[in-house]
């Protein structure tokens, strides 16, 4: 969660990704202490690929708690709170949360995530949708249920971050392959036989005898 927070960061105008970042700890925190009544409603809703009303309910007066903090001049609070917002996204986007509680088979969820946060740094950062910064409050129960849409018909390859502020929404997205593994360099090939001991392959006289003063 704290690289997908940093990442969603640089998506936001520089000002509050500024002030975000120096409450990086509490927004963390945040992230720990969402409502345990809203996950379960997440999780409940997240096999079937639809959010239901309630849902949508409880995941708006979370956001509506961070505007009313900073409305009412709480500007560190509000900016915790707002921070704490990328939970549901995060959420919504997980695949291991979206199978339901059968889970996955033994092992593979913990391998699934060792692998997810070895490779996190290498996968891009990319806008989800350039439409999305221009979304209004009212969005965001639209937006969320895209996200869920797109998990469950397997378009999004790994987990999604985004964030509501000032009247917009912005979504950060890992997107594409892992990288491949850097090619192993080739040693250089021999000289061809009969060269003078020493010698280099492509290699001049001359250079051979600049070489050996």
């Amino acid at each position: 969660m704290a690289a997908l927070s940093r990442d969603a960061r640089r998506l936001l105008p520089r000002s509050l990704a500024r002030l975000l970042g120096e409450r990086e700890s509490e927004v963390l925190d945040e992230l720990q202490r969402f409502p345990p009544d809203v996950s379960r409603a997440l999780a409940e809703d997240l096999p079937g690929g639809r959010l239901r009303p309630e849902t949508v309910a409880a995941l708006e007066a979370q956001a509506d708690r961070a505007i009313e903090l900073l409305r009412a001049g709480h500007v560190s609070q509000g900016l915790v709170r707002l921070g704490g917002l990328l939970r549901i996204p995060a959420d919504l986007s997980d695949p291991v949360l979206s199978v339901g509680p059968e889970g996955w088979p033994p092992g593979v969820t913990r391998e699934y995530y060792a692998l997810f946060a070895a490779n996190l740094g290498r996968m891009p950062v990319v806008l989800d949708d350039p439409d999305a910064l221009k979304l209004t409050r009212k969005d965001l129960p639209a937006l969320w249920q895209s996200l869920l849409e797109r998990r469950s018909s397997g378009r999004s390859s790994s987990a999604t971050g985004g964030w509501w502020t000032t009247g917009a929404s912005t979504t950060a997205r890992p997107r594409g392959r892992f990288p491949r593994s850097p090619t192993p360099a080739r040693s250089p090939a021999p000289p061809p036989p009969g060269s003078p001991r020493g010698a280099r392959r492509g290699e001049t006289p001359r250079a051979r005898r600049a070489r050996a003063r």
